[in-house]
């Protein structure tokens, strides 16, 4: 009888900490995807950012043109 609680509960355990390694490799997983989207998504602002910046300097330098009469 013994025996058998024991056998019982080293399956038990053997098995929630299956569940709980599955479950770090998940997060862990997660996690990378996490910080995948979040350096995209920085990487598109950082895009979007120089690419505005670089339309104010052209038509900053097309307004400083003496031959066009922009403001």
């Amino acid at each position: 009888r013994f025996e058998t609680l024991q056998r019982i509960a080293k399956e038990t355990i053997g098995v929630v900490s299956s569940g709980i390694s599955h479950i770090d490799r998940n997060l862990t997983s997660l996690l990378k995807t996490s910080k995948r989207i979040y350096n995209g998504t920085s990487v598109i602002k950082s895009i979007s950012a120089k690419e505005s910046a670089l339309e104010k300097m052209l038509t900053s330098d097309i307004c400083f043109d003496p031959s066009n009469h922009c403001e």
